[in-house]
């Protein structure tokens, strides 16, 4: 069975809800994601809360033409204590996963979970069927 990584898509349009998505790893389901395209390397966070600290990888979409930079990517950002000077305005969707001890994608941290249910933005899933189009379900937690 191929290996699959948690990600969490924060959409830069705020009407949208966050989601999170069982992605099989791999470049190419996260292009995907993203809208396509080649990906460049993930901005690294160093996210925060008391003793945990944990590594978020930060992955991009193309900027989205119009749009006002992510909000709630901003705001998280803050809630997660992640240094300022590493936060740029991203007028852009964004796929957060975790850092494996190796530097390979992981899900995302269980930290950057938390914050975002205790923050009550919406939030759905989606589960895609590795090497399939269909998606196994959708739930709005």
């Amino acid at each position: 069975m191929p290996r699959t990584v948690i990600g969490l898509l924060v959409p830069v349009d705020p009407d949208l809800p966050l989601a999170l998505h069982l992605l099989p790893d791999g470049s190419v389901a996260i292009s995907d994601l993203l809208g396509g395209g080649l990906l460049g390397d993930p901005e690294v966070w160093v996210a925060r809360h008391g003793a945990d600290v944990r590594r978020v990888l930060v992955y991009r979409s193309e900027p989205v033409p119009d749009a006002a930079p992510n909000p709630r990517l901003a705001a998280l950002a803050d809630l997660l204590e992640v240094s300022p000077e590493t936060v740029a305005p991203v007028v852009a969707d964004v796929l957060l996963l975790g850092a494996g001890e190796d530097g390979a994608d992981a899900d995302v941290p269980p930290l950057v979970l938390a914050t975002v249910l205790h923050s009550g933005w919406p939030v759905s899933m989606h589960v895609v069927t590795p090497g399939t189009d269909r998606e196994a379900g959708d739930r709005r937690w």
